[in-house]
């Protein structure tokens, strides 16, 4: 008998299965890497489908272990609450792939599990290949049946376990295995689903989602992707791209915002839905204690925080319900209802003006300023696309540019800071995040000397120039040890005295990293923000006076501070200008900074404004990691910055953008430096 011939849309759908099957393999390699080094102190379930050990990143091994923590936690809340009210349960896992989940789930809570059943779902072949490696190796200590109640079922077990084939794009026959053949009628159900239906045909997941909904007492829970600040956002484009090369995402543009996702599920029978991004997830104490946020610190260097928070601002988790009872989901009323609310007027509007730069060059991040003059930039050290690059790149008005080396050491989160004439203070950095640099270096004329260390060493620290009645000086505040210790003190130096500590005898700021200072005056500023030890957002804004050896600081009351504007923020450039203080780019506490406030102006009397950017550059710069400097015309010079897009891949801010208020700004150019070796302190 002749096979019958494949048709061309049977090898597109055949292939198209197989794209979505192979993102299994990445997810369950990433999900052991996390297994092994996170939860070294369980037991291991995922290294029977994981032979071969491969360690991922800090940001992608955090990023999968708050993934993984956020659908244990709706699952163990959910048994909690079905065994409290004396119901039986069937957890669901829709396009499990190898995951593990219910053989975790007893391991872990075997109180809650009495009455629970494990459904794993996914394409038939899969599945089977999993039962099979079950079966064969006696994996889990599981009692297999003699018989299956479904001819779906590749493996059911004593203990109430069911590996079911079933594509998800049939979710009659789904239903009917769940609760005729399985005889699952009655239970409390949870469905989930951790991105196995943005692979789905829109229409065919609304389908499951409708269909679903019409079983009794049931929940679902998914965790996805989604489009906070729309395609245009730089780590959007990166996500969206790494997809379409292999298995293209088909719910996002459907649903791109949180509440488009939970309409969704409210138009398809679900009464409640639940929604929060896993970047407000990770900072709600009721989800993760501090404690437990920073314990993953001991587990490996971790200083990643924008790339991190990034990525949970464009993935979420939603939890609809069919029936009334308690919320699994712990959302906490966002400071930032009304971002995107009309703001306060608008005082001027910027021009994007955008330079183009030699290919490949420019392309650096986390480095340290250097304001040579209104029309020489540098931008120092940092970590760069190639280690051919070298220690520093020169932005000037005309080209060739003078070539004014920077400090000899080549450092990350360092600060250099003009303390008089011609004369620079590099002050920090680090090399690795626990190896934290205490030197410091003063440059005079381009000459970099060391001076006196400040102890302990220090990275994403602020610092800022401070006018003395005989000389200047650098204010140094917060920061982070190679010891993760995050610090709060505030420490002054002069080239008369070398460093001094200061003491803060009124309200006294929270240790931080990452925060935003500026001075407004000779000896008085701002200070914004920045990251808690147990990496979360400061919500505050404090005015600061420098009055001899003490600094007094004052908290802004949070009554004249927008709620309209995400002001809020870690990571950011804030510039002394003409216009007040200029505050750009960073990372917000709802994690994604609009692009509307992007770019916000702050008077002395702090009044926030937004300053719209017209003649917008093509692609949207990425505004993490970069430097930006007051120059020629009151100019904003924006250089580097960017960032690793998770497992997407990087994303370099390619050229030079300016902020201005005239369009006929002089052009800007890049020398790059070739790379040099690097001097020890």
């Amino acid at each position: 008998m002749k096979r019958p011939m494949e048709t061309s849309s049977t090898i597109k759908a055949s292939s198209r299965d197989e794209a979505i099957i192979g993102t299994n393999d990445y997810s369950i390699v990433s999900k052991r890497s996390v297994e092994r080094l996170y939860n070294a102190d369980e037991s291991e379930f995922l290294h029977h489908f994981v032979p071969k050990f491969k360690r991922r990143a800090p940001a992608i091994n955090r990023g999968y272990w708050l993934r993984v923590h956020a659908i244990e936690f709706v699952v163990l809340r959910f048994l909690e609450e079905c065994r409290q009210a004396g119901k039986q349960v069937a957890v669901v896992n829709l396009g499990c792939g190898y995951d593990t989940l219910p053989f975790r789930t007893r391991w872990k809570a075997p109180q809650l599990c009495g009455d629970c059943v494990f459904v794993d779902v996914d394409y038939p072949s899969l599945i089977q290949r999993k039962a099979e490696k079950i079966r064969r190796e006696n994996l889990f200590g599981l009692t297999p049946t003699t018989g299956t109640a479904s001819e779906a079922v590749s493996l059911e077990t004593e203990e109430g376990y069911y590996a079911v084939g079933c594509d998800l794009r049939h979710p009659e026959r789904l239903q009917q295995i769940l609760t005729d053949e399985l005889g699952l009628h009655g239970r409390h159900f949870i469905f989930l689903a951790e991105v196995s239906l943005a692979y789905v045909d829109y229409n065919y997941a609304n389908t499951l989602i409708d269909k679903l909904s019409s079983i009794s007492n049931s929940r679902f829970c998914i965790l996805e992707q989604y489009l906070p600040d729309g395609e245009g956002h730089p780590f959007a484009q990166a996500m969206l791209n790494h997809f379409e090369k292999t298995a293209p995402l088909k719910q996002i543009r459907k649903c791109p915002s949180l509440a488009a996702q939970a309409a969704r599920f409210r138009q398809n029978g679900w009464t409640s839905v639940q929604v929060e991004n896993l970047w407000n997830l990770w900072q709600n104490d009721e989800f993760l204690s501090g404690e437990q946020r920073t314990a993953l610190d001991k587990v490996e260097q971790f200083d990643e925080w924008e790339e991190f928070a990034l990525f949970g601002a464009h993935y979420f988790v939603l939890v609809a319900g069919n029936y009334d009872l308690g919320p699994l989901l712990p959302i906490l009323p966002q400071h930032n209802d009304h971002l995107g609310a009309e703001a306060p007027p608008v005082q001027s509007a910027l021009a994007w003006q955008h330079f183009q730069a030699p290919k490949g060059a420019g392309l650096r991040r986390y480095g340290a300023v250097i304001p040579h003059s209104a029309q020489l930039v540098s931008f120092h050290g940092g970590q760069t696309s190639s280690a051919k690059q070298g220690n520093y790149d020169t932005y000037s008005c005309s080209s060739p540019a003078p070539d004014l080396p920077g400090p000899p050491e080549c450092l990350s989160s360092h600060t250099i800071t003009e303390c008089g004439p011609d004369t620079y203070l590099c002050v920090g950095g680090r090399t690795t995040p626990s190896k934290a640099r205490s030197a410091c270096w003063l440059g005079v004329s381009d000459q970099w000397t060391p001076v006196e260390h400040l102890t302990p060493g220090r990275y994403r620290h602020c610092a800022v120039p401070v006018h003395l009645p005989t000389e200047q000086g650098v204010l140094v505040f917060g920061g982070r040890t190679g010891d993760g210790i995050v610090l709060g003190e505030w420490a002054l130096w002069t080239g008369s005295s070398g460093w001094r500590r200061l003491t803060c005898p009124m309200d006294e700021p929270q240790p931080r990293f990452s925060a935003t200072m500026a001075c407004s005056g000779l000896t008085d500023g701002l200070l914004m923000g920045g990251l808690s030890a147990s990496g979360t957002v400061f919500h505050d804004c404090w005015r600061w006076t420098l009055d001899g050896l003490q600094v007094l600081a004052e908290r802004v009351s949070e009554s004249v501070l927008p709620k309209q504007i995400e002001w809020t923020r870690f990571g950011a450039s804030l510039v002394a200008s003409d216009k007040g203080f200029v505050l750009i780019g960073g990372v917000g506490a709802n994690g994604i900074i609009p692009e509307m406030d992007d770019v916000v102006c702050i008077s002395k009397a702090l009044h926030f404004t937004r300053l719209p950017l017209v003649s917008g550059p093509t692609q949207r710069p990425l505004l993490v990691g970069h430097g930006a400097a007051l120059v020629k015309d009151g100019s904003l010079l924006i250089v580097g910055g960017g960032a690793i897009c998770y497992s997407f891949g990087a994303f370099w801010n390619p050229g030079i953008y300016m902020l201005s208020t005239s369009r006929g700004v002089q052009e800007w150019f890049l020398d790059a430096t070739p790379a040099t070796t690097e001097v020890q302190a």
